[in-house]
């Protein structure tokens, strides 16, 4: 885990307890979810999908979730206006910027997935 301030391990943990609440419902299934820790399992069940990951498992973190932003803001195929909100987010640890739970949906994908698959 990287060396990381208090408000940016909650940062992280808010996108985190976002997308597990209410974003990724429609792709995944929660097995597991420490919001404390910044931790969860989630499994996807969407079979809309051509990636061959039905039924994968993924272990999240919030290292995962930095990586997720880090990818989204820097490579991610999303509209320039979610990458300039998300990445204010990011930059001030949600201070500024803005993202909902579609935004933290798109984060947990790339970094599950390393693109966004749905919706």
């Amino acid at each position: 885990m990287a060396n990381r301030s208090e408000k940016r391990i909650e940062f992280l943990k808010d996108v985190l307890s976002t997308a597990i609440e209410g974003g990724i419902d429609y792709w995944a299934v929660l097995w597991d979810y420490d919001c404390d820790k910044g931790t969860a399992t989630i499994q996807v069940w969407n079979s809309d999908n051509e990636n061959g990951v039905e039924g994968e498992k993924f272990y999240l973190t919030i290292d995962s979730v930095a990586r997720g932003l880090k990818l989204l803001v820097e490579v991610g195929d999303v509209p320039a206006e979610i990458k300039k909100n998300v990445g204010l987010a990011d930059k001030t640890n949600g201070d500024d910027g803005d993202y909902d739970s579609i935004d933290a949906d798109c984060i947990v994908q790339m970094a599950v997935f390393g693109k966004v698959i749905y919706g």
